[in-house]
C-alpha cells in the first residue's frame, strides 16, 4: 500500500499518470540505459554501446550477452529517429531521455508518491454507503435517494522489525537503544506527521489531496482520525496503529488496467 501526494488536476490527468507508473517498459526496450549515454557528437555511423545482462527484463537477455558477459554493440536509427540495436535480428530500441524527463515531470505535477508502508496492513475495510431519507406519509413510506456517501476506507496496521535499525533488516538494535531507534519506529511517526499535516489549517484553499493504493483502488481524499502507536507489553517489539481515510473520488481499475472514474456523477 501506498500513499500519494495528488495535485488537484482533472481526472482523466490522474488516470494517465497513475498508469503510466504502473506500466513497464515493452519487452523490446533497454533498461538502466537511455540515448543519453551515446555521444550524439560523434559520427552517426560510429555510435556504439556497452550492453549487460542488465539492461534486459529479467530472463530475456539474448544468448550472445549471457555468453560473453557484456558486449559492445552499434547503434543505428529507424525511419522515425529512434536508436535501437540489433541481437539476432531482433531490434532492442533505448528509451529517449528527453521523453523520460517530459514524462516524470507531467507525473510530479500530478501525484507524487510520498509513504510506502513498511509493512502492508493486516486489514484494509472499504465502506460504501448510500445517502437517502425514509418519511413516513399516511400514505405509505416515501424514499428520497440522494446518491452515493463518500467512501470510507478503515486501515488496521502492524509494525514488523521493530529491533532493527535498517530497511533491510541488516543493523539490529542495540542494548541501550530503544525501539524508537528503528526503522519501523519512525515509519509509523513519519506516517502519523502525514496525517497530522494534512488540513491542518482552517478554511484554507488546498491544492492537494491525498491518494491511497489499495487493489485495483485508488482513493483520492484526506484522513479524518489516526490511532497509535499503540504498545503491548507482552510483545515489546510490536506496535499497532490504525487510521480512516475518506474519498472524496475514487478511481478503478477495470479489465485493460486503465483506471476509470465510478463516484463522478453522469
Amino acid at each position: 500500500m501506498i500513499i500519494y501526494r495528488v495535485y488537484l488536476n482533472d481526472s482523466q490527468s490522474i488516470i494517465e499518470n497513475l498508469n503510466n507508473l504502473s506500466q513497464p517498459s515493452p519487452s523490446n526496450y533497454l533498461i538502466n540505459i537511455t540515448d543519453a549515454e551515446l555521444n550524439l557528437n560523434s559520427s552517426q555511423d560510429n555510435l556504439l554501446i556497452d550492453i549487460n545482462s542488465s539492461n534486459f527484463p529479467s530472463g530475456l537477455s539474448p544468448q550472445e550477452v549471457i555468453d560473453k558477459g557484456e558486449v559492445t554493440k552499434k547503434v543505428e536509427k529507424d525511419e522515425q529517429n529512434k536508436f535501437f540495436v540489433t541481437f539476432q535480428n531482433q531490434k532492442y530500441y533505448l528509451l529517449s531521455q528527453e521523453e523520460i524527463n517530459t514524462s516524470q515531470t507531467n507525473i510530479n505535477n500530478s501525484i507524487k508518491e510520498i509513504f510506502r508502508f513498511y509493512v502492508n496492513p493486516v486489514r484494509v475495510t472499504p465502506t460504501y454507503k448510500k445517502i437517502f431519507n425514509e418519511i413516513r406519509t399516511r400514505g405509505g413510506w416515501e424514499v428520497q435517494h440522494w446518491g452515493n456517501m463518500l467512501d470510507e476506507v478503515r486501515v488496521e496496521c502492524i509494525t514488523g522489525g521493530m529491533n532493527f535499525k535498517t530497511a533491510d533488516k541488516t543493523s539490529a538494535l542495540a542494548k541501550n537503544e530503544s525501539i524508537m531507534n528503528s526503522y519501523a519506529w519512525q515509519q509509523v511517526i513519519k506516517l502519523r506527521s502525514i496525517y497530522v499535516e494534512d488540513h491542518k489549517e482552517r478554511n484554507i484553499r488546498i491544492k492537494t489531496l491525498l491518494g491511497l493504493t489499495y487493489y485495483d483502488a485508488f482513493y483520492i481524499g484526506y484522513f479524518t482520525d489516526f490511532t497509535g502507536p499503540v504498545a503491548d507489553a507482552e510483545k515489546p517489539y510490536i506496535m499497532t496503529f490504525s487510521f480512516t481515510f475518506k474519498s472524496q473520488e475514487t478511481l478503478y481499475l477495470n479489465s485493460k488496467s486503465s483506471l476509470i472514474n465510478i463516484n463522478s456523477e453522469q
